[in-house]
């Protein structure tokens, strides 16, 4: 039903579509804080149980699964909390999408590391990520979490 046609004004909708729009992303962005949380926290956490018996490699193996737990949570956070919506292929695009942005992010800053190369790396990480946390946000809510 149109807006004219309920009694309301187009304008109204607008905000209202546009204040529900802010609220997810908000979700998202907080959604995403807590991923991040947990991943570094299991990482320190794995890295302490395993460094003593392994040594370096306990760095990549914390990595590895501190990435994979949070990225689960952050999928059950998006689907459930955020865009509240999901299907039987979601966890499969969603896990694809959480590839690709990793190699995006790892080629991004390598290959900027050559062109800013006395910039310290964690200066060029962090706005590669949030350029792709933008470009997820959008890929999630139109591909991966769409509302049928």
């Amino acid at each position: 039903m149109t807006a004219a046609r309920r009694g309301g004004n187009v304008r109204e909708d607008m905000i209202e579509k546009a204040g529900s729009e802010f609220k997810t992303i908000i979700k998202y962005v907080a959604s995403g804080g807590i991923s991040y949380l947990i991943d570094v926290l299991l990482f320190a956490f794995f890295e302490h149980l395993l460094l003593p018996g392994i040594g370096n490699i306990a760095i990549i193996l914390s990595t590895i699964m501190a990435r994979i737990i949070s990225t689960l949570c952050n999928y059950l956070l998006n689907s459930r909390l955020v865009f509240k919506a999901y299907d039987k292929t979601s966890l499969i695009k969603f896990l694809v999408l959480a590839a690709c942005q990793m190699l995006v992010s790892a080629g991004a800053v390598y290959g900027l590391n050559f062109v800013f190369s006395d910039v310290n790396d964690i200066f060029i990480k962090v706005p590669v990520d949030v350029i792709l946390m933008a470009v997820n946000y959008v890929i999630q809510r139109a591909f991966i979490f769409r509302k049928q």
